[in-house]
């Protein structure tokens, strides 16, 4: 075969292949989906001071702190969170806050519910319990305000985060008690006690 003869069959094979030539592109694609569910974190400050000894006025040697750090996703329509004291009474557990205080009472003979009920409006019969001056603080722009028989929880702090991501929440009982509250004639010596909760409940 001539080089012109061989020339000529090399443009033929090379147009054929151009034209059956074909380029594919192809894609796969997938989109990953992620469901997170509202969730929150709630611990107990090491900076809480939770012991105190009282002196002959039934004055506290300290401030006792209860400090709670809270960290969530979630918003004030997925939990409830509150803030609620308990103190022991002859029939079982009753709230311990009163009108801007909270009562103490006494672990080895509790104080009757009549004694409780009197303290926490500030009188003068109440047998084993110590009322003191209750505030609380939190981060901005969470926020919390007491309310009185709130929903299931009764007499508590009910905290609103303001779609804020954490905070920290301090209870704080200040160390000179309520007048009326401390007397040497009705209230025994020995270990008085109340207790502080921070509860986050879903809401269904």
């Amino acid at each position: 075969m001539n080089k012109r003869n061989l020339l000529k069959l090399l443009i033929i094979f090379l147009t054929v292949t151009m034209f059956t030539a074909k380029t594919y592109a192809e894609d796969a694609e997938q989109t990953i989906i992620l469901s997170v569910s509202p969730t929150v974190s709630v611990q107990k400050s090491a900076a809480s001071a939770e012991n105190a000894s009282v002196d002959v006025n039934g004055v506290l040697n300290r401030n006792l702190l209860t400090i709670y750090d809270i960290v969530t996703n979630g918003t004030d329509d997925d939990y409830d969170f509150t803030v609620t004291s308990s103190i022991n009474s002859t029939n079982g557990p009753v709230s311990a806050y009163g009108t801007n205080c909270i009562l103490f009472g006494h672990i080895q003979n509790p104080p009757t519910e009549q004694a409780i009920n009197d303290a926490k409006s500030g009188g003068s019969r109440n047998f084993n319990v110590i009322a003191y001056p209750v505030s609380t603080t939190i981060t901005s722009p969470m926020e919390s305000t007491f309310t009185n028989n709130y929903k299931t929880y009764g007499d508590c702090f009910v905290i609103k985060t303001n779609n804020a991501t954490n905070a920290t929440f301090t209870h704080t009982v200040s160390a000179t008690p309520v007048g009326g509250t401390f007397n040497h004639g009705q209230d025994e010596a020995g270990t008085y006690q109340t207790t502080v909760t921070l509860t986050v409940t879903p809401k269904i």
